[in-house]
């Protein structure tokens, strides 16, 4: 059961991390997962510490908000990376708004980046987890942060066609005409996409 537990983990961190197919690439492809051990603040007790933190990858792949909460008070890492992924990540990944509220509580940071500029706002958006989306900008998230390339959470809406989430990027007033390192904008994305519906949005809110 504990190794099943740890593949899960291991499977939901690897997942994220790959999620790297940047709409401001010429050719969209996976960057490569360079991290393979855990970093993140440095702990007093190294042991006990390593523990917490296997416990909290763990819990939070379970959404075990009972779990997170031993693990952090265990002395777990709340900003900890796996494979360039922070705990806040995975539960953003997840959809868990219990586990992001908690998470938060005990300092993790929101505008922490990952891999390529990603943070666990980004994360949320691409999942499609409206519920942990809310909770992160409501959190302290900034709604247009862009990543390495310059694209905005707004531009991933677009560009994977989340209808939903563009809505609620721009209720919530994502920048709509923001610019990335190739000159791209959600609307580009969305004309590229051919996706009619996700353009009228756009426009709607103001699209150049």
């Amino acid at each position: 059961m504990k190794k099943l537990l740890l593949l899960s983990a291991v499977l939901l961190t690897a997942g994220i991390a790959a999620e790297s197919k940047n709409p401001a690439s010429k050719t969209p492809s996976a960057n490569p997962e360079t991290a393979s051990s855990v970093s993140g603040n440095s702990s007093p007790s190294p042991e006990m510490s390593a523990q917490s933190n296997d416990d909290l990858v763990k819990s939070i792949s379970q959404g075990d908000l009972g779990g997170v909460k031993r693990a952090l008070k265990n002395g777990a890492n709340v900003n900890l990376k796996i494979k360039d992924v922070t705990p806040l990540m995975m539960a953003a990944g997840k959809g868990s708004k219990e586990i992001i509220d908690i998470l938060i509580e005990n300092k993790a940071d929101p505008s922490q980046k990952g891999e390529h500029g990603k943070t666990a706002f980004t994360v949320a958006v691409r999942r499609g987890k409206h519920a942990a989306a809310k909770t992160l900008l409501e959190k302290g998230s900034d709604i247009n942060t862009k990543d390495d390339k310059g694209v905005t959470s707004l531009m991933w809406a677009a560009y994977e066609e989340r209808e939903d989430m563009v809505k609620f990027l721009l209720e919530n007033k994502a920048d709509v005409n923001a610019v990335n390192i190739r000159g791209k904008t959600a609307m580009m994305y969305a004309k590229e996409r051919n996706n009619k519906k996700i353009e009228k949005l756009l426009k709607e809110a103001g699209a150049e």
